[in-house]
């Protein structure tokens, strides 16, 4: 029997704990870490946008292999406190994906699917593959992780068009360090 029920209309837009998110930057900023010590990869600390709605500069890091057949990562640090993820060229993820009590995503969870998303990357086992619609209807989308489990993001054609060419890249595994 399943004892699921669905949140009320309220919890849907409402967020009234953002800090239970906060693990995540521990977690993240651990898993970095570990990833530039035992790869061979350049580690770029800087900042960038907020993926929220203030925009302002913070904290982020990129991770890119010294091998250019193997796929960068760069993780942003956003003030709600959340994770915006971009795999290789064209993977974005945010964890928490909302964020709002009706959804009431798990922080331990999220750093589960943020080490999930990661080891595809790092072990070689991720490629994308970007597609144009050649109508003026057809959709365009993006595909990512293994191929045993595409998954595929609509686009418009201007995000399309942003994000280049149609190809399909298949990521290298990430050199370890000597």
């Amino acid at each position: 029997m399943d004892d699921w029920q669905e949140p009320p209309p309220e919890a849907y837009g409402t967020v009234t704990d953002p800090e239970r998110y906060r693990p995540l930057h521990a977690a993240a900023s651990r898993l970095l870490d570990a990833l530039a010590a035992t790869y061979d990869v350049r580690r770029r600390d800087h900042r960038a946008p907020d993926p929220g709605p203030a925009g302002r500069a913070v904290p982020a890091v990129a991770l890119v292999p010294v091998v250019p057949a193997a796929g960068p990562l760069r993780v942003v640090f956003s003030d709600f406190p959340g994770l915006r993820v971009t795999l290789g060229r064209w993977r974005d993820l945010s964890l928490p994906s909302c964020g709002c009590d009706a959804c009431d995503e798990q922080p331990a969870d999220l750093v589960e699917e943020l080490g999930t998303e990661v080891a595809t990357l790092v072990d070689g086992t991720f490629s994308e593959r970007l597609t144009h619609g050649r109508a003026a209807r057809q959709s365009w989308g993006r595909t990512h992780l293994p191929e045993s489990a595409w998954g595929w993001t609509a686009l418009s054609r201007a995000e399309a068009t942003r994000l280049g060419p149609a190809a399909r890249i298949d990521w290298a595994p990430w050199p370890r360090r000597a």
